[in-house]
């Protein structure tokens, strides 16, 4: 017989945290005249010092993120049209494909929380008719519709019969095209989506200076009905598209994504045990708990908390048969959501061994054990930034809500990134350090349900992406999805199909 579903979550309260779609992004700074200028150099990156960021030469560090000299501190959103698509195959029979790779583009361009993406009707009359070649493109009409930058895009045709997508970037105001890698590529029904995310990537380089998380997926728990069980599900971000992992009666939380392609471990309560699984493969099966895992940075360890000998630890297992690697904690306190620093040689995690959870830092063979959040009286779920010193955590601020706050392990700085409503919870960091996913309340609809949402690193813009009615949990951010095709230029950047007559951009 299960237990009380409350019962756990007095322990998962102390658990890890692990880590689109249809957005309305918040906030737009665009001041018609006013050149927004292209960055050209990497933004973004997170910081604790003025020194962490003079690659950017004159650059400066505010809200643990690295700002380029000439940067406002409020950093605008790129505003974006995606016009309509053109069919120009010879007999027009891909007129469905052709809409769709558009619908598509716009929607995967919001959650990346770099563009204000113009809605369709805010286009130019006439923009379904215009040409996509720069002389055929009325750039004034764009520029006062409040485009910054205009995408347009054809599918046709290549000898062979096979079909062809172009995309072209244009910056309004110049009336400038911008070659970009991925700017043409073979496509078919099966392969459009990962098509449109290499040159969303692209765009994103162009823009900001590193790729985005388009190909990555985000795990979650989640109680679909008021009376059902928590099970773990997936979203994919670019498309929003949302299904169960698991389908049981038992419970299901915490999940984590393993080395391996479509490897989701988590913890599962089954017939009176809480074990580590991965995908309904019994992994760590100790005695007692087995839970709130994260495998180490190249795959080899995998840090969990066990209760094995009575009192709730953190040990080292060996990241590919769960055997006992290590035990790096040996006190009478609760230990507890260990994550690995991005070099792999530290740990932090949550421990009441001062008297309420706080997070604390400790090397990985369990030595030099300290607290980064002394001033906090109930801190928990820790995602150390994939490759920087930040700490993201929630915090209970009152009334039994939570917001979520960064501290810089180094400094101990402390940043808030959320201050209501609702609650804030379970925050983990994008593979890219870009973003954060967390579980919240009091945006609207149920306040005692939680929704998943993400927030750009210094928490200014928040998105919903969950899509259903149900109760969620403890997000977990894949790694991102390295494509095991490879690019083959079709023809230089300049040349392009019309129908199947090849013409030259000027």
């Amino acid at each position: 017989m299960n237990p009380p579903e409350d019962k756990l979550s007095t322990y998962l309260r102390y658990s890890v945290s692990r880590g689109l779609c249809r957005i309305v992004v918040i906030g737009l700074i665009f001041v018609v005249g006013t050149r927004i200028f292209e960055p050209s150099a990497v933004a973004n990156w997170p910081c604790t010092t003025q020194d962490d960021c003079r690659v950017l030469q004159g650059g400066f560090c505010f809200a643990g993120l690295c700002r380029g000299p000439n940067e406002n501190l409020v950093r605008p959103l790129f505003p974006v049209a995606v016009a309509p698509f053109s069919d120009i195959t010879p007999d027009g029979s891909e007129a469905e494909l052709t809409q769709s790779l558009a619908t598509t583009l716009r929607a995967m361009l919001v959650p990346t929380l770099f563009f204000d993406v113009l809605r369709a009707d805010e286009a130019p009359t006439g923009a379904a008719a215009e040409g996509y070649q720069p002389r055929a493109i009325a750039f004034s009409d764009w520029s006062r519709a409040g485009a910054y930058a205009v995408i347009k895009g054809t599918v046709g045709v290549v000898p062979g019969n096979e079909r062809v997508l172009d995309l072209y970037l244009y910056l309004v105001e110049e009336g400038r095209h911008v070659p970009l890698r991925h700017d043409r590529q073979l496509i078919n029904h099966d392969n459009a989506r990962s098509r449109l995310i290499r040159w969303v990537d692209d765009l994103l380089i162009h823009f900001t200076g590193r790729p985005g998380v388009m190909s990555t997926k985000i795990a979650f728990a989640v109680r679909p009905t008021p009376l059902g069980n928590k099970e773990i599900g997936l979203i994919e971000l670019d498309t929003g598209k949302e299904t169960l992992v698991t389908n049981s009666d038992d419970i299901n939380v915490l999940p984590t994504f393993a080395p391996g392609d479509n490897q989701i471990a988590y913890t599962g309560y089954r017939r009176g045990t809480t074990h580590l699984y991965i995908n309904e493969k019994p992994f760590s099966t100790y005695e007692n708990l087995n839970m709130g895992a994260e495998w180490s940075p190249d795959g080899k360890l995998v840090a969990i908390t066990l209760s094995k000998d009575e009192n709730t630890e953190i040990y080292l297992l060996n990241g590919t048969n769960g055997e006992i690697y290590s035990r790096l904690t040996q006190n009478s306190a609760i230990d507890t959501s260990p994550t690995f620093s991005p070099d792999g040689k530290k740990l932090a995690f949550v421990s009441n061994r001062n008297g309420a959870p706080q997070i604390f830092v400790m090397n990985v063979d369990g030595s030099d054990v300290r607290c980064v959040t002394p001033g906090c009286s109930y801190c928990t779920s820790p995602d150390w930034h994939p490759f920087g010193s930040l700490i993201v955590y929630n915090a209970m601020v009152g009334n039994g809500q939570f917001d979520l706050f960064t501290v810089a392990v180094d400094s101990g700085a402390v940043r808030r990134l959320t201050n209501g409503p609702g609650t804030h919870e379970d925050p983990a960091w994008s593979p890219d350090g870009r973003y954060i996913v967390f579980a919240g309340s009091g945006r609207g609809g149920d306040r005692k349900k939680k929704q998943l949402f993400i927030t750009d690193a210094d928490g200014r813009h928040v998105v919903k992406i969950s899509t259903t009615d149900g109760d969620y949990a403890t997000p977990a951010w894949s790694p991102v999805v390295e494509s095991d095709e490879p690019f083959q230029p079709i023809q230089t950047p300049s040349q392009r199909v019309s129908g199947n007559k090849e013409v030259t951009l000027r």
